[in-house]
């Protein structure tokens, strides 16, 4: 028993079926691919675009710090500067007038051990004096003028006013020592004056020995009060010279970690610029592939132009009727009807007018069934199949193929071998060849008819011999 073999407009159809199959699998896949790396683009665009903008924030705020930083840092400096400045004149100040002050109390000291030997000569004065009314007063006298001269010179040195005239004419009176011929009676010791004037003087030193050492006192007292004075301000600078070289240190190191901030901040800035620069590029370049990919597609598609019209009844099987139904659905180029063969090829000027054909125009008559309607072989390109327009002359319409043949003799077998050696041998490509033709990317219309062609071949190869009747063979290989 023989079972029915596939026609080769059949095979044709499932072909092109396939291929369109195939073209928009791929299609779907590869837009798949591609709107996933479409949104990497777009997220990491967006990323890097916040990324670069935050990083740009961030080195105008850490060039504000630095400059914040290195200003504050040279008015640390000035006021540093002017703190040690203050410190030097303090302790130069505290030293002048501590040398000052131990030159007043060295002025002081010699003036009071003076003072003091001074009223202590005069007070042995007095005490002479005084013991001489009882005994020879004229040794005596001799005795205290020693004395009163050198507490008079201590008067003078100190500027101490003093009634020196009296006591001297005192102390100048001539004693009767036998030289002169002066009797003693004639003598007049005046003791008493001199004692009374000695006291005068020792009361009057008495009174300037005191008034040293309040002085002295006093001046100790202001000194003691302006070094203390001077130190507590002299401390307090130093506590804020500490202060300010310590805030200094804390400027210097805060201008460090900014000045390294700044330095990373630029350096991963510049990173995400070229990242962001070397991704646009890269997204760009795949943009426009996928466009001329999309377009080849589409061109792919767009190639297959003409439907197939099967189990047409003969009653609309004319042209005319045809191209007024198909009309409806885009712009026809040629109708060829076959009435034998209940069929009519349709083209169209593209492919969308084909589809819509395919798949909207199979119901031709309303009291009809539908038509099977598939696509068909015949798809010349459209820009040769549009009708011209203006003056231009229109192209030449391409000759309809010849109809199939049909084998009327009975197959023997010398016929089934001759043809099947014309089958197999047909541009002697083995299955592996033709099936490595049928993996290709097709790019024009001549690509895409030699991919038909080889499945179309690699079909026939994979048919039984045993079942493979003569007349379809003649026909396929036709």
């Amino acid at each position: 028993m023989l079972f029915r073999s596939v026609t080769p407009v059949e095979k044709v159809v499932t072909m092109l079926r396939d291929l369109q199959s195939q073209v928009e699998e791929e299609g779907k896949a590869e837009a798949t691919t591609y709107d996933k790396f479409a949104c990497f683009c777009k997220s990491k665009t967006d990323e890097k675009t916040e990324a670069i903008t935050t990083g740009a924030d961030a080195v105008e705020s850490l060039q504000a710090d630095l400059a914040t930083y290195s200003s504050k840092r040279e008015t640390l400096n000035g006021e540093i500067e002017g703190l040690n400045a203050d410190i030097a004149q303090y302790q130069k100040e505290f030293k002048d007038s501590t040398e000052m002050r131990d030159g007043e109390k060295a002025t002081f000291d010699a003036a009071f051990d003076d003072m003091s030997k001074a009223i202590s000569a005069l007070e042995r004065a007095i005490e002479t004096l005084k013991a001489s009314k009882s005994t020879n007063p004229e040794t005596y006298l001799v005795q205290v003028k020693g004395m009163v001269q050198k507490a008079l010179l201590t008067a003078d040195a100190l500027d101490i006013a003093t009634d020196k005239k009296v006591v001297m004419a005192l102390l100048a009176q001539p004693s009767d020592d036998g030289s002169r011929g002066v009797a003693h009676q004639d003598y007049d010791f005046k003791s008493g004056d001199i004692i009374s004037t000695l006291e005068g003087l020792l009361g009057t030193f008495r009174e300037k020995k005191s008034s040293l050492e309040s002085d002295n006192a006093q001046a100790q007292s202001d000194f003691d009060i302006a070094a203390q004075g001077k130190t507590a301000q002299t401390k307090a600078a130093q506590v804020s010279l500490s202060e300010k070289e310590a805030e200094r240190s804390s400027t210097t190191e805060s201008i460090a970690v900014a000045q390294a901030d700044l330095t990373e901040t630029n350096a991963v800035l510049n990173d995400d610029r070229l990242y962001l620069k070397d991704l646009t590029a890269k997204c760009e370049t795949k943009a426009k592939e996928w466009d001329q990919r999309s377009s080849m597609r589409s061109d792919e598609l767009s190639a297959i132009t003409a439907i197939l019209c099967e189990a047409v009844p003969d009653v609309v099987n004319k042209e005319a009727f045809l191209r007024k139904h198909f009309s409806k659905c885009g712009e026809v180029v040629r109708v060829v009807c076959n009435p034998k063969r209940k069929s009519a090829t349709v083209t169209f000027t593209e492919h969308r007018s084909a589809r819509r054909a395919k798949d909207k125009g199979r119901t031709v008559h309303s009291s009809l069934p539908p038509v099977q309607v598939s696509y068909s072989q015949q798809s010349p390109r459209a820009d040769k199949l549009r009708p011209a327009r203006g003056p231009d002359l229109p192209p030449a319409r391409p000759a309809p193929p010849p109809a199939p043949r049909k084998s009327t003799a009975k197959t023997d077998i010398s016929e089934m071998t001759v043809v099947t050696n014309t089958v197999t041998g047909e541009g002697q490509q083995s299955q592996a060849q033709l099936l490595a033709i049928m993996k290709q990317v097709t790019h024009t219309d001549g690509d895409r008819w030699t991919v038909l062609e080889a499945r179309d071949k690699y079909l026939r190869l994979r048919q039984p011999r045993s079942v493979t009747r003569s007349g379809e063979i003649g026909r396929a290989h036709v």
